[in-house]
């Protein structure tokens, strides 16, 4: 969770910037790759995993808007992968 808030948390800044003009430097390619990069190389992850982080906190934020309760509910439900591990690494 708190990788996705700050990913999406620091484009958004980019792009509030963006908007006014003062950019520091001339942007590169879609303007996300050096964000997602050095998020992903300080939290140790790749940029894959911090834009997925991203896009299920949109998501979040959006059911969040509509029902609380589902948005809490969801980020308390592992996922398929997490419970697959758990499930399968276990050895008797």
């Amino acid at each position: 969770m708190r990788l996705g808030r700050r990913y999406n948390a620091e484009k958004a800044d980019a792009k509030t910037t963006l908007k006014r003009g003062d950019s520091p430097r001339p942007q590169r390619g879609d303007g996300k790759g050096r964000t997602v990069e050095r998020i992903a190389k300080e939290e140790g992850v790749s940029k894959n995993t911090v834009e997925r982080a991203a896009a299920r906190m949109e998501v979040h934020d959006a059911v969040e808007k509509v029902d609380p309760e589902v948005a809490s509910a969801a980020l308390e439900t592992p996922s398929l992968k997490q419970t697959a591990k758990r499930r399968f690494s276990k050895t008797p």
